[in-house]
C-alpha cells in the first residue's frame, strides 16, 4: 500500500478526457487531446497556486499504449504532479506505467499537511460496471482504525451513489454500500471526488460530500434513462480548495 508526504491545498479536478490513440482523432466529434489539453492550460494559468491535479479515470478511451503515449505528450503542458485513479475504459497496468502512484488491487495514501488523499481502483475486468476490491476495502478499514485524520479526500472513479439515469445507474458501482459504509464517520470529515456520469454531482450521504464533475469532451444529459449527449456543452474541470479546517471552496468551470 503506497503512501507519500506531500504538502498541497488546493487543487484541479479532470476527469473523462477520453483520449484516442492518434492525434486528430475524433471522438463523439470531439478532439479529446485537444479539448484535455485546452483544459490542462486554461485551469493552471487560472490557478496558478494550484498544488496538483487529480485525474479520476476513463483517462483513456480504448486503454491501449498508444493512447498512453498520447496522455504523455499532452502532459508536457502540466506543470504540476499529477495523481490519478483508472476508469473503466482503462488498461491499469499500463496507467500504472506513466503513474506509479495509480492504485491497482491495492490503495495508494498521499499525505497532506491537513488532509489525507485516498486513491482507489474501481476497475472491474468484467465490464464496464465498478468494483472495489475485497482487498482495498480491507486497506481502507485498517487505514482509518489505525491512523486519526480529521479529513479525508477519496478519489474513485465510478459514483458511489445512483444518478437518476437509468444507463448510468446501472454502470455504476456494484459494491457502493459497503463503499460508503468503509469511508463513512462521524469521527471525520470525508469528501469523494468522482466522475463516469460526465455531469456535475454536489450532494451529501450522511458524512460523505460527494462532487463529480462534468467530462474534458462531451456531457451527458442529466436523468436520462438512455445515453443522451450535450452537444452545447463545454469541457470542463473543478477547483477545490481545503484549508485546515476542511473543504473551504468548490468550483466547475467550463472551458469555452
Amino acid at each position: 500500500m503506497p503512501t507519500y508526504k506531500v504538502s498541497a491545498s488546493q487543487f484541479i479536478h479532470i476527469t473523462d478526457t477520453h483520449l484516442l490513440d492518434n492525434s486528430g482523432e475524433l471522438f463523439q466529434e470531439i478532439d479529446t487531446k485537444e479539448s484535455f489539453k485546452k483544459v490542462l492550460i486554461q485551469s493552471q494559468h487560472n490557478y496558478p497556486n494550484a498544488d496538483f491535479i487529480l485525474l479520476t479515470g476513463d483517462i483513456s478511451q480504448t486503454g491501449s499504449d498508444a493512447s498512453y503515449r498520447l496522455l504523455a505528450s499532452v502532459l508536457e503542458h502540466s506543470r504540476l504532479p499529477i495523481y490519478c485513479v483508472p476508469g473503466n475504459h482503462d488498461t491499469p497496468v499500463l496507467l500504472k506505467s506513466v503513474f506509479p502512484h495509480c492504485p491497482d488491487d491495492s490503495i495508494s495514501v498521499i499525505h497532506f499537511d491537513h488532509y489525507v488523499l485516498l486513491l482507489v481502483n474501481s476497475w472491474d475486468k468484467g465490464g464496464h460496471r465498478g468494483l472495489i476490491s475485497d482487498r482495498s476495502l480491507f486497506q481502507i478499514r485498517e487505514l482509518f482504525t489505525n491512523q486519526s485524520f480529521d479529513l479525508v479526500v477519496v478519489a474513485v472513479h465510478h459514483p458511489p451513489i445512483p444518478v437518476g439515469s437509468k444507463w448510468l445507474d446501472e454502470l455504476g458501482l456494484q459494491n457502493r454500500e459497503e463503499f460508503l459504509r468503509t469511508i463513512d464517520s462521524d469521527s471525520r470529515e470525508t469528501i469523494l471526488l468522482c466522475g463516469h456520469v460526465h455531469q456535475e454531482i454536489d450532494t451529501m450521504w450522511r458524512g460523505v460530500h460527494i462532487l463529480g464533475t462534468p467530462s474534458t469532451c462531451h456531457q451527458f444529459a442529466k436523468n436520462s434513462p438512455h445515453i443522451s449527449i450535450v452537444k452545447d456543452q463545454p469541457p470542463a474541470y473543478r477547483i477545490v480548495d481545503i484549508s485546515g479546517q476542511g473543504l473551504v471552496k468548490t468550483m466547475i468551470h467550463y472551458v469555452e
